[in-house]
């Protein structure tokens, strides 16, 4: 009976590895090899292993094949005790991949039992992670476009229903139209933020004086007279960075705090030099965001307000990304404060 279960548990382990889009390889503790997938194979650029008994000669057959350039895997696998995970650069062809190398070790009883290791090509991850990123938006956007078309139905219904009554029309003309066209606002607002997104795939950059572009944007808010800006800085400070898009990056950041704020109150920008980074601190005095928002307030249609697309601090968010840098959220000091980390070099 022991016997029958260990071999199904071994069947169950073997269909599982085959059929796992991952490349995997299993092996005992003496690097005997045990199971291993196709994908695994095609990791390593070979079309069978059947004859080979151990990592090592595993190892040494790919370095015998004429393009040995996938040995710098192998080699890994026989080294196995030196790394849970690393990445692996190969120039095949002219082109260069690189793999993430994973290891597990399984143990019984504390005692070593057999190692899985799992690889697969860094840029399909980016691809497939990407993939799935654009479909959950292409979902919200589409719920997000869903909700001011509903107004927009209803208007036109009670136009249609009064267009044989000429008084009751007049009566309800005005208030839908507004309707309708505060809708297709919304909506043109939606597909204009989302194109702004679709277009962040890359960015120019120049030498930029931080001090002199954040005073330019502060200058945009001047209408807003209940609201006190301070902007402190140790010295000017010139970094590399797309002049466009970082003044989206700060002006939606002050736009927002003027909402939060209802137009009256203090907004503090501090710039700061730390370990070769740019450090610019957004401060307001606001009722700042409920603790329980945090974690989705860099998502796409993620929002506070009534009205927004709730793309605003996702083009942010990408922004500073593209830029090699950071943006969080200190939610310990009352009001917002939004930190930013960009370097300062790479001219």
């Amino acid at each position: 009976m022991i016997e029958e279960k260990t071999e199904f548990e071994h069947l169950k382990l073997s269909a599982i590895v085959k059929n796992i889009p991952v490349g995997l390889i299993t092996a005992s503790p003496d690097g005997t090899i045990e199971e291993y997938n196709d994908a695994f194979l095609t990791s390593i650029n070979l079309k069978s292993i059947e004859n080979i008994r151990t990592l090592q000669e595993l190892h040494e057959t790919v370095l015998k094949k004429e393009r040995n350039e996938y040995s710098s895997i192998t080699q890994k696998l026989i080294s196995a005790d030196k790394w849970t995970e690393v990445t692996v650069s190969l120039n095949t062809g002219g082109t260069e991949k690189k793999y993430n190398l994973q290891k597990k070790i399984i143990f019984r009883e504390e005692t070593p039992f057999f190692m899985i290791f799992s690889i697969q090509e860094m840029t399909k991850m980016a691809r497939d992670n990407e993939l799935t990123a654009w479909r959950e938006i292409s979902r919200k956007l589409a719920h997000e476009i869903k909700n001011p078309l509903l107004p927009i139905q209803i208007s036109a219904e009670r136009l249609r229903l009064q267009s044989g009554n000429p008084q009751k029309l007049a009566d309800i003309l005005p208030e839908s139209v507004n309707m309708i066209l505060s809708s297709v606002d919304m909506i043109n607002k939606l597909v204009s933020d989302f194109s702004k997104f679709a277009k962040l795939t890359g960015i120019k950059k120049e030498p930029l004086d931080i001090e002199a572009l954040l005073d330019e944007v502060i200058k945009n808010f001047a209408s807003f007279s209940g609201v006190k800006f301070e902007l402190k800085y140790d010295e000017k400070m010139i970094i590399p960075g797309d002049r466009p898009r970082l003044k989206d990056v700060f002006y939606n950041l002050i736009k927002n705090s003027i909402e939060a704020l209802e137009q009256k109150g203090e907004i503090r920008i501090e710039i700061k030099e730390e370990h070769g980074f740019a450090v610019i601190h957004f401060y307001d005095n606001g009722p700042g965001l409920p603790e329980t928002t945090l974690s989705n307030l860099f998502k796409p249609y993620f929002t506070t307000k009534t009205e927004g697309t709730g793309l605003g601090l996702t083009i942010v968010y990408r922004i500073i990304e593209l830029h090699k840098g950071k943006i969080e959220f200190d939610n310990t000091g009352g009001g917002a404060h939004f930190i930013i980390r960009l370097p300062t070099g790479g001219f």
